[in-house]
């Protein structure tokens, strides 16, 4: 009876362990600009945010953030379980065609994301936010929000190619993001990355390897008791 008991509990907590495993998959994918984001032969950028002095009629600004010039250095992490994915780390902001500017903190949290598999998803609810904020100067912040309306996608990512030229698998991430009220003209993400994904698993808790030892300290204690008898 003991030795049913045990078998039992152990294959129980080896399946419980295998699915946690199996559900938690995540990917990180190195961001770096997209040759794409090139305007008029002036930026490779990853963040292009138009207007970005808010409605004044003299304050059509754009600003370009960069995933590879200077100290940027940042990363889309994918949880395909949860079916969530933020991009962290640092951009710089690009002031002329190769030149690097401040450095800036950047986050934004996407969820509810439509999984495409190994890594790729798309974002149809236009849910997402976050910020881009200076280092040097806390007030100079952009606050990041999802596509402001439409339908469609307004986040994608997956290895399609999307304006990398010579290339029809390489990985890209883009989307329209809204950062103001009163936003005119194109705001978006733009990048591809550095050698595509990596995959990881989140680590089982602590509970869980609990519960394992706890399974195979009743095996050892069954098979003890059979040697008994």
């Amino acid at each position: 009876m003991i030795s049913k008991l045990t078998n039992l509990a152990l294959a129980l907590g080896f399946a419980v362990v295998a699915s946690a495993a199996s559900a938690a998959t995540i990917y990180e994918f190195d961001l770096i600009d997209s040759p794409g984001g090139d305007k008029a032969g002036s930026f490779d950028y990853g963040a292009r945010l138009d207007d970005s002095l808010g409605n004044k009629p003299d304050a059509k600004v754009t600003r370009y953030f960069s995933f590879s010039l200077g100290d940027a250095s940042a990363k889309l992490i994918y949880d395909s379980a949860n079916k969530t994915a933020q991009i962290i780390g640092t951009m710089v902001e690009s002031t002329a065609k190769g030149v690097a500017g401040g450095v800036f903190d950047v986050v934004y949290n996407m969820s509810g994301l439509t999984d495409l598999g190994g890594g790729a998803f798309i974002s149809t609810n236009l849910n997402g936010t976050g910020s881009i904020t200076s280092q040097s100067d806390p007030t100079d912040v952009l606050m990041l929000g999802a596509k402001k309306n439409g339908s469609g996608e307004s986040f994608i990512m997956k290895a399609d190619g999307h304006k990398v030229p010579g290339s029809d698998d390489a990985w890209s991430g883009r989307g329209w993001i809204d950062f103001s009220s009163a936003q005119r003209g194109a705001n978006d993400f733009l990048f591809t990355t550095d050698g595509g994904p990596t995959p990881g698993v989140v680590p089982l808790p602590a509970a869980g390897w609990m519960l394992l030892s706890a399974f195979a300290g009743a095996g050892i204690f069954a098979r003890k008791s059979r040697k008994a008898a």
